[in-house]
């Protein structure tokens, strides 16, 4: 087994937001997250050249001539901007309110007695607004995290730390928890005590809230996303398979006007009986109603950096499995890839081992 680090790169960043968040607790210096928001997010546009570059290259790849250079590196600074407004939970400017749609959805859900799972987005738009006003609607929710989750900090490294697991999660945790009602790390070996924890919620009638992009879950498929290709988790669509919970996407975004627009989507119904063609149908369509979103705002995507790309020209649309891959390809890649989601059939964390699978 791996040794615990004392201490990771990112538990640095983290501590930092910790003692800022502390300072600026008290009503009236809230509105400083917003300047901190926006210094940090201009530092990071200037250092993080790699990151920066990744962003810029992905938005030529989707949108092509019909952005200018100028637009790209604009979205780019915007997309640092709303990371730090994010982690900081920065309160918005003026009094523009939150529009709610779709919450019948939640309604009609609960009152089927099968509860829900809440599908937010790992990179986009406003996460903890979304579940604080849900909250102040009376929609109490269980949420799931990574166990990597650290409010946001540094969303892409994945080092287990004595800081960040016994200093840095409960602090974030604890913030998160004004929103909702409980919070469950699942770890990256899976369990079938998780699992089961999952479909007791579900079976109490209670929402449950996943990110449907997030790097949660082993058993994954690629799909065209953005110009590229991104990996989507399928194990929630398992889980909703196995209980009988209705999938329903959920996204906060800001509006041109200022507004906030909070949206339940309708439920992504699984057609019964096509097993892991089901599942992958789900999928496509959730990154379909996901792509659509980003294309709207892009600037409010935060994970643009993630999509994969080819080099030059159009990319192809990536192989679902090994099975769509050529033999030499799928040998290698099985060689290079052991244990990866599609190598490794079952291996998803929250629903493998789960019964009745």
């Amino acid at each position: 087994m791996r040794r615990e680090r004392w201490i990771a790169p990112r538990d640095v960043v983290g501590l930092a937001c910790v003692c800022l968040l502390a300072l600026t607790e008290p009503s009236p210096l809230r509105p400083l997250r917003r300047v901190a928001a926006r210094f940090l997010g201009a530092a990071a546009f200037r250092f993080s050249r790699r990151k920066r570059r990744r962003i810029e290259a992905n938005l030529k790849a989707c949108f092509g001539r019909a952005m200018s250079t100028a637009r790209r590196r604009r979205i780019a600074r915007t997309v640092f901007r709303e990371t730090w407004r994010e982690i900081l939970d920065a309160p918005r400017t003026g009094p523009a309110p939150v529009v709610i749609r779709g919450l019948e959805n939640v309604r009609w859900a609960l009152d089927a007695g099968r509860g829900a799972i809440l599908w937010e987005s790992h990179g986009l738009g406003r996460r903890m607004l979304a579940k604080r006003v849900l909250g102040e609607h009376g929609v109490r929710i269980f949420q799931v995290h990574d166990v990597h989750h650290l409010g946001g900090v540094g969303g892409d490294e994945r080092v287990a730390s004595w800081i960040g697991r016994r200093l840095l999660r409960p602090f974030f945790d604890r913030r998160e928890r004004r929103s909702v009602e409980e919070i469950l790390h699942l770890p990256d070996g899976g369990s079938l005590v998780y699992a089961r924890e999952l479909v007791a919620r579900l079976r109490g009638n209670r929402l449950v809230c996943v990110a449907g992009d997030g790097p949660l879950g082993h058993r994954r498929v690629e799909i065209e996303f953005l110009g590229g290709w991104a990996s989507f988790a399928t194990g929630t669509i398992s889980l909703s398979r196995l209980t009988g919970s209705p999938l329903l996407p959920l996204f906060c975004l800001e509006l041109p006007s200022g507004d906030v627009e909070l949206t339940v989507e309708a439920p992504l119904a699984l057609e019964p009986g096509r097993g892991r063609d089901g599942e992958l149908s789900v999928a496509r369509r959730y990154a379909r109603l996901l792509e659509a979103r980003i294309l709207g705002a892009p600037g409010q995507y935060r994970s643009w950096h993630t999509v994969q790309t080819g080099s030059g020209g159009a990319y192809p649309p990536p192989p679902s499995s090994l099975d769509d891959l050529p033999a030499s390809r799928a040998k290698k890649r099985s060689a290079t890839r052991a244990g990866s989601p599609e190598s490794v059939a079952g291996s998803d964390p929250m629903l493998s081992q789960s019964p009745g699978r």
